[in-house]
C-alpha cells in the first residue's frame, strides 16, 4: 500500500471500543436458519473520512444486509466471517478475475493474502462463540488491510498502479426502538490512478458486484 496505514482520517462520531472476546451470536426465535437478504442501496457512507485516504472517489456502491435480532457480535468478527472464509462461488470468480489481470502485471488476491500483517487466516475462529482478538491497525481480515477502526466502523484501503479503493464496513443502530435489527453496510470506494484503472474497472465491475453481496450473505448466514 501506498497509504500509510498509520494514516488518521478526521475524527469520526462513533467512539472507538475494545473488545476481548465474541459473545455467541442469537439463533432465530422460531429455530429456522438465520437468511440473510443483501440489497443494494443508493447512499453515500463517510464520504468526508473516506476523503481522508482517496483524493477523490470515482466509484461508489453500497451493500446492505439486516442482522439476526439481538446480534451483539463486535464488528470485526463479522469482518472476519465475511473476509477470511470465501465462499467456493467467490473462489472461483477471483482466479477467473486474477487470470485476467495477472499478466497485466496487477496486483492478485493471492499476492495480497501472503503480505506481512495478517490476522486470523482462514478457518481460525470459526464458530461464532470463539474469542477473536481485536484486530491492529495494518492487520488483513482476508485479502483487506486495516487502516481505521472504530466499534461501528472499519476502513480498509488498498492501493495500485491501477486504482486504489477502500472498503467501510459499518453496523447501523437503530437507537431508542424495540426489538431492534441492526444492519451492516459495506460500501466499495474507488479512485482510478489512469485509463488502466478505468479499463481494469470496467472488465471486474460484474465480479465485485457478485462477489461482495455472495460475501455478506456467506458471512453472516456462518455467525448462526
Amino acid at each position: 500500500m501506498t497509504q500509510n496505514a498509520s494514516t488518521k482520517p478526521p475524527a469520526a462520531q462513533t467512539p472507538q471500543a475494545q473488545t476481548s472476546s465474541t459473545p455467541p451470536a442469537p439463533e432465530p426465535a422460531d429455530g429456522s436458519p438465520f437468511k440473510p437478504e443483501v440489497r443494494k442501496v443508493a447512499i453515500r457512507l463517510h464520504t468526508g473520512m473516506i476523503r481522508g485516504l482517496l483524493s477523490r472517489i470515482d466509484y461508489q456502491d453500497t451493500f446492505e444486509a439486516e442482522l439476526p435480532q439481538g446480534c451483539t457480535l463486535p464488528l470485526h468478527v463479522l469482518a472476519h466471517h465475511m473476509f477470511a472464509h470465501s465462499p467456493k462461488a467467490v473462489e472461483r470468480l477471483m482466479r477467473l478475475r486474477d487470470m485476467i489481470v495477472g499478466p497485466l502485471g496487477l496486483k492478485t488476491a493471492d499476492k495480497a493474502a501472503h503480505t506481512r500483517g495478517t490476522y486470523a487466516q482462514d478457518g481460525e475462529s470459526g464458530k461464532a462463540g470463539d474469542t477473536l482478538p481485536e484486530p491492529a491497525i495494518g492487520d488483513r481480515l482476508g485479502i483487506f488491510r486495516l487502516v481505521h477502526k472504530e466499534e461501528n466502523l472499519l476502513l480498509f484501503k488498498e492501493s495500485d498502479t491501477h486504482l486504489d479503493f477502500v472498503l467501510a464496513l459499518e453496523r447501523i443502530t437503530e437507537n431508542g426502538t424495540e426489538n431492534r435489527t441492526d444492519r451492516l453496510r459495506l460500501s466499495t470506494c474507488v479512485r482510478f490512478n489512469n485509463t488502466l484503472g478505468r479499463a481494469y474497472f470496467l472488465v471486474v465491475r460484474p465480479f465485485h458486484e457478485r462477489i461482495v453481496p455472495l460475501c455478506m450473505r456467506e458471512g453472516l448466514e456462518r455467525i448462526r
